[in-house]
Formats: C-alpha cells, structure tokens, sequence
C-alpha cells in the first residue's frame, strides 16, 4: 500500500473561516505564539527563541497547514486549534506535540 502524498500549500485548497477565532496570543513551557489577521489570511509567529513567522491555511475543523513546514516542526503536520471561551474563541493551540493555551 503507498503512502498518500503529504500536502502542500500548493496542494490544498483553503476553507474560508472566520480568523478572529483564532487571533490571540497563545503560550506553554517557554514558547509563545501571536496570531494576526492579515486581510484573509491568518498569520502565524513565533514569540520566543529564533523568529518564525508563516501564514497559515485553513483546511476546515480549526486545522491549518503552515506554508512554512518548520511551524508543523519539519515534518508536513497541520496545526489545530480547540476550544471556546464563550465568545467563539479558541481556547487553545496544538504545533506538532505541544499544545498551548490562550495567554492574551
């Protein structure tokens, strides 16, 4: 059985989702990521330790595939977000294996 092709940016089609769900700051165990709207497009970006920034595509269900694959950790993985703090925002963030909770 062959593996199915790992997605792209330019493979996927984006889902169009409403960002404000996920602007916000979010952060665990030393890391910390900010979330922007930019015109359509979610923008990702690293807080601590070395500067990464990346948008982000929605695929639909709160997942997003990083158009730089070091913000999925190198390996093709989405990112997701969870939750509702009442107000229809995301509680938390999950990069790869560690997820992190709303800080702002």
């Amino acid at each position: 059985m062959d593996k199915p092709e790992t997605p792209t940016p330019d493979s996927v089609t984006a889902v169009k989702v409403e960002l404000e769900r996920y602007v916000r700051q979010f952060e665990a165990v030393g890391s910390r990521f900010s979330f922007s709207a930019d015109g359509n497009r979610l923008m990702a970006r690293s807080l601590g330790g070395g500067v990464l920034e990346s948008e982000l595509i929605p695929l639909g269900s709160d997942r997003f595939l990083p158009r730089d694959p070091a913000m999925g950790g190198n390996r093709g993985w989405d990112v997701a977000f969870w939750g509702d703090d009442g107000n229809g925002r995301a509680t938390h963030y999950l990069n790869g294996v560690f997820a992190m909770r709303r800080s702002g």
